[in-house]
């Protein structure tokens, strides 16, 4: 008589937000699953263009909710339950992060500085430049069409800041940083404010600009999201710690330069221009 065989348990689905025909699901498992979970909540919002919608992500991460974690979420205040902002402070609270074991450093291999250029592609033209070692009155970097006029600069993988250090700028400045045309009102998708690019020192950060800089708004350093082919996404992150990824736009002039701006909203932004802005795209080219 063959032994009979047991039910087979079926695992719950892979975390997936990006795919609508996969449900996505939250058991509790630890402090590894609850951080992959927030980062995948937090990619789905942006997907949806509701970064900001507090109470609308914390409503759809609740439908991902199943077993232990389940109970545990139901039995959270309502505050907690209806706000992201808190309903993730609690699920780092309840599931920790695991205890890692210390690994030399030495024993592990460092990751070697990439140098290169930015360059700067318009998605309706096709038109590529790169941006400018020199600087403009303001203290922003323009673009240049000759590559031998390029600002170098080095993405050091082991930074984890992710900053993008200059190598041959023609001011005493260490990083690429921006600076806004005034403290933004309003953030993330719907606001019309811009900044520029600019370069910021070591000590602090914060740009040395001229007196006649127009711009009033805060300069730092800023983090750079890179791509696997290269692609940079600025990311500004609020003193409260909230970050938003920005979109490069340029404005095109006959000189063979061009004006390059960073904006939370390139609709919104471009919508009140006199002058046409063309959508950028940034990528960091291996010299």
């Amino acid at each position: 008589m063959s032994a009979e065989k047991k039910p087979r348990l079926e695992k719950p689905p892979k975390l997936n937000l990006a795919d609508g025909h996969e449900e996505a699901v939250f058991e509790g498992k630890g402090g590894l699953e609850a951080e992959a979970f927030v980062r995948a909540i937090r990619q789905k919002a942006f997907r949806e263009g509701r970064q900001d919608a507090d109470r609308w992500i914390a409503q759809f991460a609740a439908t991902c909710f199943i077993g232990d974690a389940l109970r545990w979420h139901a039995s959270l205040d309502d505050d907690v339950q209806n706000s992201w902002k808190a309903l993730q402070r609690a699920m780092f609270t309840q599931y920790p992060a695991p205890k890692r074991r210390n690994i030399r450093r030495e024993s592990l291999p460092a990751p070697i500085p990439r140098k290169g250029r930015i360059r700067v592609q318009l998605d309706d033209t096709g038109t590529i430049a790169f941006v400018s070692r020199t600087v403009g009155r303001h203290g922003q970097y323009f673009t240049t069409n000759n590559s031998s006029n390029a600002l170098q600069v080095e993405c050091d993988p082991s930074d984890g800041s992710k900053r993008i250090k200059l190598l041959n700028p023609t001011t005493e400045h260490d990083w690429l940083g921006i600076s806004w045309d005034e403290t933004p009102t309003n953030w993330g998708l719907g606001s019309p404010c811009w900044a520029v690019v600019v370069g910021v020192n070591r000590s602090n950060r914060k740009s040395m600009l001229s007196t006649s800089s127009r711009c009033e708004g805060p300069t730092k350093a800023v983090t750079w999201d890179i791509a696997s082919d290269g692609g940079l996404v600025p990311i500004w992150e609020r003193e409260d710690g909230e970050q938003y990824p920005l979109e490069a736009t340029m404005q095109v002039s006959s000189s063979k330069t061009g004006t390059l701006v960073l904006v939370f909203d390139y609709n919104s932004f471009s919508s009140l221009q006199d002058r046409p802005y063309h959508r950028a795209r940034l990528v960091f080219e291996s010299l």
